[in-house]
């Protein structure tokens, strides 16, 4: 059994592993950046090796990302999921860049429009930000929702339509 918390970044990528080690923690989840910001800057190779020095050392595993929560692939209006896009494909080289093994992403919304219409730009949208990636082993990891309002992925079903969509042989040919 692993023993993990969310840990904050502030100050510096390697701190969020120092928190979590000093706590007892095995395994750690944290935000690549700011949660609530489109803005994201990519963390200096320094910082990446610091952070995965000292996640190493301390036997932290797995790591978790946690996407940001504006990110809507999902999203009818292009000016939502265009950068929804941008950004979760930021998540995904900063995942990468920090050798995490899960990025969590929320299935987003389908606002009020049709939800089967909703899984397919989700689907789509997800694979267009890892278009051209080298994932090295790095799972995206769709978090189930509560339900409310017109979020994705409260249903076992809507659930299995996403995944059909990113199979690995599709996965494949990104």
């Amino acid at each position: 059994m692993r023993v993990g918390v969310h840990t904050s970044i502030a100050g510096a990528l390697a701190n969020a592993a120092h928190r979590a080690h000093e706590i007892g923690c095995d395994a750690l989840q944290i935000f690549s950046a700011n949660p609530r910001g489109w803005r994201a800057a990519t963390p200096s190779a320094e910082a990446c090796e610091s952070f995965c020095e000292k996640r190493s050392g301390y036997k932290l595993l797995p790591l978790a990302i946690h996407a940001n929560y504006l990110i809507n692939l999902a999203a009818a209006d292009p000016a939502v999921r265009l950068p929804s896009v941008a950004a979760f494909r930021g998540e995904l080289q900063r995942a990468v860049s920090l050798r995490a093994e899960y990025v969590v992403l929320h299935p987003g919304s389908a606002k009020n429009g049709s939800r089967t219409s909703a899984v397919e730009r989700f689907v789509n949208s997800l694979l267009r930000a890892a278009k051209g990636l080298q994932l090295d082993g790095l799972m995206v990891l769709i978090e189930n929702t509560a339900g409310q309002g017109n979020v994705l992925g409260s249903r076992f079903e809507e659930l299995a339509e996403i995944l059909a969509g990113v199979q690995p042989e599709v996965l494949a040919g990104i």
